[in-house]
């Protein structure tokens, strides 16, 4: 069977931001130690769940970014969906405790049309801070199901 991304697609990018929820809390609570140990974690998983010809790095600190070639907005929207339930279910417990560590991270995404890196990555990042925003304004959490706002830069939030 062909894993291959869709054909067709040309050369449209999609890139994801990822980032930890509650992160700093976690170094606090648990130490930077755990907190790197956590960050590994965190990168194999996703790494274990890419396709064949994305590319993850470390963004910054708790941040991660993916850039998707050939990635329709249908498939992007799967991969933030998918990849926010992955950290969710994990199960990551303490190294010396044994306690679980609850993790959770939100995601967000932008279609990559002659933008330079800089610019891509800087809508990545008012994106997720106005997702937060939005999130601590209302108390609630966005559902991991819930349709990504964001899926263009272009887009105006709803």
């Amino acid at each position: 069977r062909d894993r291959s991304p869709s054909r067709g697609l040309g050369d449209v990018y999609k890139r994801q931001l990822l980032d930890m929820v509650n992160f700093n809390q976690i170094n606090q609570d648990y130490g930077y130690d755990e907190g790197s140990h956590i960050l590994q974690h965190i990168s194999q998983l996703i790494s274990l769940n890419l396709r064949q010809g994305d590319l993850l790095c470390r963004y910054a600190g708790d941040r991660f970014t993916i850039l998707m070639p050939k990635t329709d907005h249908q498939q992007a929207l799967n991969m933030t969906i998918a990849l926010e339930k992955l950290i969710t279910n994990s199960q990551y417990f303490h190294r010396s405790s044994n306690q679980l560590i609850p993790l959770q991270a939100r995601t967000t995404y932008c279609e990559v049309i002659d933008l330079s890196a800089q610019t891509v990555l800087k809508r990545l990042n008012e994106q997720l801070i106005h997702l937060k925003s939005t999130e601590f304004s209302t108390k609630q959490h966005r559902p991991i199901a819930q349709s990504n706002l964001f899926a263009k830069t272009s887009e105006v939030a709803q």
